[in-house]
């Protein structure tokens, strides 16, 4: 749970300054929400689950953080890397935190 409010935290702090564009912070955030609602519904109906992330959910959380990372480094180089692969970094972790939440509502 530590590691979702760290990362929802970086997200929102670095949308605010428009460092990561804002629909990527909804996405973020929409994913470990809907995930936790999930959880919190089960247990409510005292259905039993066990918490076993998917391999895709483990290279998620590396790409958002890698996203945190080089969103800084770009702002710290002044823009010394090319936004070209900022963008890209945001639409991989978009498309990956999509799928991994879908992976999630998914399974059995």
């Amino acid at each position: 749970m530590a590691d979702k409010l760290l990362l929802a935290s970086s997200y929102i702090s670095l949308s605010v300054i428009g460092l990561i564009p804002s629909w990527l912070t909804v996405i973020v955030i929409s994913r470990d929400f809907i995930i936790v609602l999930g959880m919190v519904i089960l247990a409510m109906m005292s259905i039993k689950y066990e918490i076993k992330p998917a391999f895709i959910s483990k290279v998620t959380t590396v790409l958002q953080l890698a996203t945190i990372f080089f969103a800084l480094l770009y702002l710290s180089l002044n823009q010394g890397i090319g936004y070209k692969w900022i963008t890209i970094f945001y639409w991989a972790t978009a498309a990956l935190t999509v799928i991994s939440g879908i992976t999630y509502i998914t399974r059995e």
